[in-house]
């Protein structure tokens, strides 16, 4: 007898004594660094709209700082998160060039700011593993069917999938900052493209992996603001070390 078990969103089809035996081997996920808890607890506790959305820094090739807010849409990793955006657009280029960026959090309910600062991959249509291709071979490795193709496999993709017709719609409205109308496809190929299950060259997924984060809570006199580095804590682990607000 077969049961299904999930490991990071990947089903497999095991017989029972397989799952106890592989699932007794398998080590234990990596620990939260010390300043994901809070954070956690910090959105939950909003009140207002969007509470996951940040303002990141990125550089410009002038050297400049630029600033625009971005959502950001999961945890793939302990300390590692990511967001959407338009390939065409400055903030991709930016982080292609340069990849050091940081993303503030301001959180009046609770009365804290984060700041997580590290290090961005953007994951367009020429990244390995996420070309928008379909997985031919399954967990086998074994044809795939014509008749019944798998879905496109890869971060992009499944970003893709979970969003809805108006934020895909986003992506065909023509390059960001071009002047209005510019490269804008038709309506019909738009419409094909939105519900398409292969995500569009312009769309992008960016990753970053956080190696410094500050808290700084601002409900307490004096403010306690907290710095946490990564690599720098027992057994290379995170520190934790309060500093002057």
């Amino acid at each position: 007898m077969k049961d299904r078990v999930d490991r990071g969103g990947i089903v497999y089809e095991m017989a029972r004594s397989d799952i106890r035996h592989r699932t007794s081997t398998m080590p234990p996920p990596p620990p939260l660094p010390p300043w994901r808890a809070p954070l956690a607890a910090a959105i939950a506790a909003c009140t207002g709209p969007l509470p996951s959305v940040g303002a990141l820094a990125t550089v410009t090739p002038a050297g400049t700082p630029a600033v625009r807010s971005v959502n950001v849409r999961g945890w793939p990793e302990p300390s590692t998160y990511t967001f959407i955006s338009d390939g065409r657009s400055a903030k991709a280029g930016e982080l292609a060039a340069t990849s050091a960026t940081e993303l503030c959090f301001h959180f009046p309910d609770t009365r804290e700011q984060y700041r997580l600062s590290g290090e961005a991959v953007v994951l367009g249509p020429a990244s390995r593993g996420d070309d928008g291709g379909r997985d031919q071979g399954g967990v086998g490795g074994g044809a795939g069917r014509d008749d019944d193709p798998a879905p496109p496999v890869g971060a992009r993709p499944t970003a893709w999938r979970g969003l809805g017709a108006s934020a895909r719609e986003w992506f065909f409205w023509g390059p960001p900052g071009a002047p209005l109308g510019t490269d804008r496809p038709s309506a019909d190929a738009a419409t094909e493209g939105v519900a398409a299950d292969t995500p569009p060259d312009a769309f992008v997924v960016v990753e970053v992996q956080v190696v410094r984060a500050e808290r700084l809570q601002l409900g307490v006199t004096p403010f306690v603001r907290t710095v946490y580095e990564a690599g720098r804590g027992e057994d290379g682990g995170w520190s934790a070390v309060e500093v002057n607000p």
